[in-house]
Order: structure tokens, then sequence, then C-alpha cells
């Protein structure tokens, strides 16, 4: 998520929320667990094509700001905490 952030895209293993974080082929690549030969891939694609590291690193970067930004999150629980209503 720093590297989205930053405008970084990112290549990571489906493992817990990436799937949540990282829409592949749009923002970043998922690979399987272990798959080295799938990093690899992914990482010369990026290197090998600096279009498709930029356009992915801005597309990271606006997902990042957008769905994980911190205010946007307390303002997201907020709303959950609100909705629910008072503690009984």
């Amino acid at each position: 998520l720093e590297a989205m952030a930053c405008g970084v895209p990112v290549v990571s293993s489906v493992i817990g929320g990436t799937t949540d974080m990282i829409d592949h082929g749009e923002d970043g690549f998922l690979v399987g667990q272990g798959d080295v030969d799938a990093i690899a891939q992914c990482l010369r694609q990026l290197s090998e094509q600096p279009e498709l590291a930029w356009r992915m690193g801005k597309a990271a970067r606006l997902r990042a700001v957008r769905d994980f930004d911190s205010k946007a999150l307390a303002s997201r629980f907020l709303g959950l905490i609100a909705a629910a209503g008072p503690a009984r």
C-alpha cells in the first residue's frame, strides 16, 4: 500500500488482503504464492514497458488515495459506527 501511495506499481503474492488492495493488471500484479517465475515475468514486463509501469503507478496512487487514505478510512468507519446506533 505504501508503494502504491508513492505511485509505484506493485507485484505481490495473493495473500491476506492483497486482492482487496490490488486490481491485477490495472494498478499492480498479483501472483501465486511462491511463484518466482511469475514475479520475475511481471517485473520484466514493467521494466521493458515503461508506459505500462507509469500508467499502473498512476492508477496505484489514485487507488491508494481514494480507497485507503487515513481520512477516507476514518470517515468510512465513523459512518459504520453511526449506522450501528448507540451501544445497548
